[in-house]
């Protein structure tokens, strides 16, 4: 049960993400931002690797 919650956990996290991505590419260019949004995604999928079985879907979403 706690693998599936954390699985679920990182693809909420996911998505939370992907709005400021898309928050980010509506307004003006700021490349801290885009620094740390893209940091923040290597270690999203760094996470999502680390479960013990990984999704590859959610992988998937996070690079989309």
């Amino acid at each position: 049960m706690s693998g599936h919650m954390s699985k679920f956990a990182l693809l909420c996290h996911a998505a939370r993400l992907l709005g400021q991505v898309l928050q980010y590419l509506s307004g003006p260019v700021d490349d801290e931002v885009e620094m740390q949004l893209d940091r923040t995604l290597q270690a999203m999928v760094t996470a999502c690797l680390e479960v013990e079985n990984p999704d590859y879907d959610q992988i998937t979403f996070i690079y989309r």
